[in-house]
């Protein structure tokens, strides 16, 4: 058994069902998860096959898609700074910018980040999405930046974002104001 989570499509070999790629189920079974029917059963049937991206998520054409709609914000030394329309993560674009170090840095966690689109802008803090007062207060004294950065108008500034199924776009957790 690994003890992380195969990378995508990650060449691994079981003990029982010999050689193949990472998918999402396989993921899942590494960390345990029973797919039996029953109390355990949180297997979704529509991931069952989902390839997973190094960090663990299904990666789906949904979630590419979404992706490719939004620009990219992180707030690196006071700077609010923008990366066009990507299918590459947050994380993956801190490493190569070389803000954190790797995957695992708990530096992550405390960098605000977020994305724009053409239904609103959206900040939160690490793995979780989450917002705080500090986040909030940091959006709310920034407001002049913030449009000067994103150069548009009439869009709803949110902090924080409710998690739902992958492959679904996250709604909102706090409205902040409209620009």
């Amino acid at each position: 058994m690994l003890n992380r989570i195969p990378a995508i499509n990650e060449i691994v070999y079981h003990k029982d069902y010999g050689k193949g790629s990472v998918t999402y189920q396989d993921a899942l079974w590494y960390y345990g998860v029973k797919f039996e029917c029953g109390e355990e059963c949180v297997h979704d049937s529509a991931l069952y096959n989902t390839p997973i991206d190094k960090y663990g998520n299904p990666i789906t054409d949904e979630i590419n898609k979404l992706h490719e709609n939004r620009t990219m914000l992180a707030v690196i030394d006071n700077k609010l700074i923008k990366k066009k329309a990507s299918k590459q993560s947050h994380k993956d674009w801190f490493i190569e910018e070389k803000w954190i170090g790797n995957s695992s840095d708990t530096v992550f966690e405390n960098i605000i980040r977020g994305y724009f689109d053409n239904t609103g802008i959206y900040f939160y803090k690490g793995d979780d999405f989450s917002t705080d007062e500090s986040l909030e207060l940091f959006v709310k004294h920034n407001i002049t930046i913030i449009q000067s950065v994103i150069k548009l108008e009439g869009l709803n500034i949110y902090c924080g974002l409710i998690k739902g199924k992958p492959g679904e776009k996250f709604k909102p957790d706090k409205y902040i104001c409209t620009i």
